[in-house]
């Protein structure tokens, strides 16, 4: 399977993104009439995707974002239960906010554009990674789970 490009996943991620963060200027479509009780669930998501992120980026540190020559495959932390963490830290993140938002319109950015982009791109990454690392890559991907702990 082919993945997109990465200048298509940043301007799908950007698409999804403005439509998350302003659906209530673009078109007034609310979830549900009351927004207390959508803050509070959105708080609930936000905050432990907040702390996975987190976690996620302590153990990673600067190899985040790049490979650099040298560099060991990192197993431990959160990675050693699933292979995109930080990914899918961000998917419950926007999600959380797609509630507060209170709007269907950012709920459906988030599930129908976000959600596959970011899987998308986590898909890429693993192509890189499996490059990168050979059979320990392999081996790993074994032991783990994609990007749903216990589930894919």
């Amino acid at each position: 399977m082919t993945l997109p490009g990465h200048r298509l996943l940043v301007a799908l991620t950007t698409v999804g993104m403005i439509l998350l963060l302003a659906s209530n200027l673009i078109l007034i479509w609310p979830i549900h009439a009351g927004t207390e009780q959508w803050s509070d669930i959105s708080l609930a998501i936000l905050f432990p995707a907040m702390l996975l992120l987190f976690w996620a980026l302590v153990t990673l540190g600067w190899a985040m974002f790049q490979i650099f020559p040298g560099d060991q495959l990192v197993a431990r932390g959160p990675y050693r239960y699933i292979r995109h963490p930080f990914t899918f830290g961000m998917i419950i993140g926007v999600t959380g906010i797609a509630l507060a938002t209170n709007n269907w319109l950012s709920l459906l950015s988030v599930v129908f554009i976000l959600w596959p982009v970011l899987t998308l791109r986590a898909m890429r990454e693993e192509k890189d990674l499996q490059e990168k690392f050979g059979t320990e890559w392999t081996l790993y991907q074994s032991s783990t789970q994609f990007l749903i702990p216990w589930v894919w």
